[in-house]
């Protein structure tokens, strides 16, 4: 989110700026962006005027973009995606209520960045 708040400087973001405004440690921030690298929805700069930005505009990133990243699935429970997992699998009372509940995540990570930043 931070990121995006500063989308369009001219500067990348620092990740200690990052870390002082949202009080977050840098262990944990660097920790996060790798995989936020790799995926290609933030870019890296080297040097002096070094940091890191979105790579693209924050209404093109949803934020299920970033949380599959991280997270992997909405998934609570992995009997929703893998029906072999368990052999309860039609029958379980608290199947769909995980389902529900992992559709209703991915309705609420369905907003854009930018929708969260005005």
């Amino acid at each position: 989110m931070d990121l995006a708040k500063h989308y369009g400087e001219e500067r990348p973001t620092l990740l200690s700026d990052v870390s002082k405004r949202q009080d977050v440690s840098m262990k944990y921030l660097e920790k996060l962006i790798r995989p936020l690298k790799r995926a290609k929805l933030v870019k890296s700069f080297r040097g002096a005027k070094g940091g890191y930005m979105l790579s693209k505009d924050p209404s093109k990133i949803k934020l299920i973009d970033i949380y599959l990243v991280l997270e992997g699935s909405t998934s609570i429970v992995r009997c929703i995606t893998d029906r072999n997992y368990c052999r309860k699998f039609s029958s379980c009372p608290t199947r769909l209520i995980w389902k529900e509940i992992s559709r209703n995540m991915e309705k609420v990570l369905g907003c854009r960045l930018s929708e969260l930043i005005k």
